[in-house]
């Protein structure tokens, strides 16, 4: 059975077959299961595979078009011994990546230890995003208990944007796509480099509180009082009065909210920190924008790009060379596993900031090119 893809999906595929030997759409994770004997779990896991699609398919060109094939074939699992968590992700670091589209991109390993179980996962990120770990987890938790898995969709094919998103988009970028650039130590090369520097930062609950509260006096969110800030600070930094803040958008609708796939589109909001206006003035307009673009009138960013005309090209993220991402709370006994190898899951971009929160504190990863930026 064949099905088309989202445009998530399409951009995934492409990206992929242009780089054929890229590990960056390669992701690695780990779901603990305690008091779960491992073969226990490993059918269940082959249960969730046979009522889930995306983990049962493989994808190819039909006509020039990209399309997700449904094999039918459920992965096997394999059961390894391992003395603890620590040596899971040791051997997760160390599985192959799936790179190859045209077999199902899934490798499933369950891990016995002495008192849980876990389910680790190599795949790419065209049948995976973040949120399907949480639901991954959640439909793995009902065949568990006796249930069944959580009921699948037969493609990922999304409702249309509404036309109000075409009219927002062209509000911002109709008259061009201004170009903020970003002070670098040195000339930008032909080929952007990975972002290798990381650098970690924490709000403590009260810090936070104050964070929600300075937000509500300006009634916007914490995630909407951030973006704008960040718009401020990069554009006082680049001498210029508009930036272009890119950011990640979980695209499913409603017929899709329990959806095991790749759903996240690029959402790019652009801010204008003009100094004769007021703080406030600037960040209810700022917000607005940006919950427009988080709730449903967000264009797929391919169809971004070619509406207004961007070339794209390797020295540089096509629209922003800055991203802002605010993440849900992650759940508990749940890992991302970073790869060992070379190039996985990194990003060619100036600068990213992702926010994870938790109902009471909040964390942020920084992350840069040292090759351009101290």
């Amino acid at each position: 059975m064949k099905a088309q893809l989202n445009p998530s999906e399409k951009e995934m595929f492409l990206a992929q077959a242009g780089d054929p030997e890229s590990s960056k759409f390669c992701v690695l994770f780990a779901l603990r299961f305690p008091n779960v004997e491992a073969d226990v779990l490993a059918s269940a896991f082959e249960k969730v595979s046979a009522a889930t699609p995306t983990l049962r398919s493989h994808y190819e060109l039909e006509d020039g078009v990209p399309v997700r094939v449904d094999d039918g074939a459920v992965p096997a699992v394999e059961i390894r011994d391992a003395s603890d968590f620590a040596a899971v992700k040791a051997a997760l670091a160390e599985l192959p990546h799936q790179r190859d589209l045209s077999v199902t991109p899934v490798k499933a390993v369950v891990f016995r230890l002495a008192d849980e179980s876990v389910l680790g996962l190599s795949m790419h990120h065209i049948a995976f995003d973040g949120a399907s770990s949480i639901l991954l987890k959640k439909s793995v938790e009902s065949v568990l208990a006796g249930g069944e898995p959580l009921a699948q969709p037969t493609d990922n094919v999304l409702t249309a944007p509404p036309e109000s998103a075409t009219a927002l988009y062209d509000g911002m970028f109709s008259a061009g796509v201004p170009v903020c650039e970003m002070p670098t130590k040195v000339a930008r090369p032909k080929e952007h480099p990975f972002e290798d520097r990381e650098l970690t930062l924490s709000w403590t609950p009260d810090e936070f509180a104050a964070l929600v509260g300075a937000a509500h006096r300006h009634s916007v969110s914490a995630f909407e009082l951030v973006f704008s800030a960040v718009g401020a600070v990069v554009a006082k930094y680049c001498a210029s009065e508009e930036v272009v803040l890119g950011t990640q958008i979980n695209s499913r609708d409603v017929a899709h909210k329990d959806a095991i796939g790749m759903f996240v589109n690029t959402g790019v909001v652009r801010l204008r920190p003009v100094r004769t206006d007021s703080f406030d003035d600037y960040v209810k307009a700022s917000a607005a924008l940006v919950r427009r673009v988080n709730h449903g009138e967000a264009l797929p960013f391919s169809d971004v790009l070619s509406r207004y005309g961007v070339q794209t090209d390797t020295s540089r993220n096509p629209m922003f060379d800055v991203a802002v991402n605010w993440l849900p709370p992650q759940p508990e006994r749940l890992y991302r596993v970073p790869s060992k190898e070379s190039g996985a899951e990194k990003r060619a971009r100036d600068l990213t900031l992702t926010f994870t929160r938790t109902k009471t504190d909040l964390s942020l990863l920084v992350s840069w090119p040292d090759a351009l930026f101290d």
